[in-house]
């Protein structure tokens, strides 16, 4: 047979470097959560569209989020290691268009033509209890490579508590 163990770690290293956007599909009814979210939601910013400046696009702050037992995890086969290990962190957004009505572009609302940025930790979290950290998101400078005035770099750094 043949090693495609560097292969591997040379994928992992990119995929580190940079967000991917993908649509986690919500098979279940809004009402259910989604069960590839293993965590609790946490809002990091809240920001009124129609009042909020350009400096406001950038912004550092703090999150906590809990992990959940989830019905996925508990089905997954016996020989899974880890069934509750976490691989990445999933961002959205949900916006009010209107009184009452929402734009949500989450994993747990109904599908949508936006994805979730998902960022790729750079090892699996297993058996934690709740993860705290600090989320940066500073605009992207265009370059000859990138163009777009939209992009963002986005930093997480977390901490895992176990108890």
């Amino acid at each position: 047979g043949m090693d495609f163990s560097e292969v591997g770690r040379r994928w992992h290293a990119e995929e580190l470097k940079t967000a991917t956007v993908m649509h986690m599909s919500s098979a279940t009814p809004t009402f259910e959560r989604n069960p590839d979210i293993l965590t609790t939601d946490a809002v990091f910013v809240d920001l009124d569209l129609q009042t909020c400046s350009s400096d406001d696009l950038e912004f550092t702050r703090p999150f906590r989020v809990d992990v959940v037992s989830t019905d996925a995890a508990q089905s997954m086969p016996t020989s899974t290691p880890h069934p509750n290990s976490l691989h990445s962190c999933a961002l959205w957004f949900a916006t009010e268009l209107a009184d009452g009505i929402w734009l949500d572009t989450s994993p747990h609302g109904a599908d949508t033509h936006w994805g979730q940025v998902v960022l790729q930790l750079p090892e699996p979290i297993v058996d934690a209890r709740t993860i705290e950290g600090t989320i940066s998101f500073a605009r992207e400078k265009p370059s000859n490579d990138n163009e777009s005035a939209r992009g963002y770099d986005i930093a997480l750094t977390y901490r895992i508590v176990y108890v």
